[in-house]
């Protein structure tokens, strides 16, 4: 059964025709506006997290962390957010589909223990060892025996997925954290933790490629060094949503997956190249009940 549903509406362009009526291209001008979009109505409903979802999470959480995923056990996690029957939430169109989006929240110091979350609480404490001072607060959070429970809060959707559906998962959330609280459920948190995709952008170097290819002009030096893309300084997120999050988090740190390389988008129309980074937000549970309420506003803004 289906928790609630939520009516989406999306854009997509007509199909073009085949072929067409120059007489009638004066009467086609005046009607393109209208020809150029179709609206479809997309009902997108939240469903627990299934067996049968088992893959889907799988990518979902490789898609999470990128080039670093083969540094996680994805089958372990998978099978933890599966596991739980009180929280968590996937987003379908029907329920013998795959979710095109996930929230959930695990216990990381309940399953301590947990081959998959012993992996990622050292993949953590690996990236956060750069800042000496984030790195002590977050290793108070994650030793083992620590007085409070800490929160990793799963957030990942398909990349094509409207904003629109983070608020009513992240209400459910809190709704079903606070139900399982109630039922004396390990779901009692002091913090949240929130691993967000982000990227900077670098300016394309593929002009300065052609030109090292170009005969050199005369009168001109030929031994100039290649020029290098310019590193813009300005941290953009992937799920647009998330950038909220800055405002509540105790602390956050940035870091790169492995192996990160600069995808040079010029090839596709941009004047951009993309690297991809990843940001740690660490929450507390006031900040976490503040972020949900003003999460909703902040996407329709």
């Amino acid at each position: 059964m289906a928790k609630r549903s939520l009516q989406e509406t999306q854009e997509s362009a007509p199909e073009a025709d085949t072929a067409m009526d120059l007489s009638s291209a004066d009467s086609a001008d005046s009607d393109s506006d209208e020809e150029m979009k179709d609206l479809v109505n997309i009902d997108f409903e939240f469903f627990d997290p299934k067996e049968a979802d088992f893959h889907a999470i799988k990518r979902l959480l490789a898609q999470l962390f990128g080039e670093d995923s083969e540094q996680m056990e994805l089958s372990g996690l998978a099978d933890l957010v599966i596991g739980q029957p009180l929280v968590g939430t996937c987003v379908k169109i029907e329920n013998e589909g795959d979710p095109y989006a996930l929230l959930t929240v695990l216990n990381l110091n309940h399953h301590g223990e947990h081959p998959a979350i012993v992996k990622l609480v050292r993949y953590l404490r690996g990236k956060v060892n750069a800042d000496p001072a984030a790195s002590a607060r977050l290793e108070a959070l994650l030793a083992p025996g620590a007085v409070s429970s800490t929160g990793w809060v799963i957030s990942e959707r398909l990349l094509n997925m409207p904003p629109q559906i983070a608020p009513p998962m992240f209400r459910m959330l809190a709704e079903e954290v606070q139900w399982a609280v109630e039922d004396k459920e390990p779901y009692d948190f002091s913090h949240y933790i929130v691993l967000s995709k982000t990227y900077y952008q670098v300016d394309s170097t593929l002009d300065a490629e052609e030109n090292e290819t170009a005969p050199p002009r005369a009168g001109k030096a030929t031994t100039a060094g290649r020029k290098k893309g310019k590193f813009n300084e300005t941290l953009l997120y992937v799920q647009p949503e998330e950038e909220l999050l800055e405002r509540f988090s105790e602390f956050h740190v940035d870091f790169k997956p492995k192996n990160t390389a600069v995808s040079d988008s010029r090839r596709v129309f941009t004047d951009f190249g993309v690297v991809p980074a990843r940001r740690c937000h660490v929450l507390t549970r006031e900040k976490m009940v503040a972020f949900i309420s003003e999460l909703e506003p902040y996407v329709r803004s």
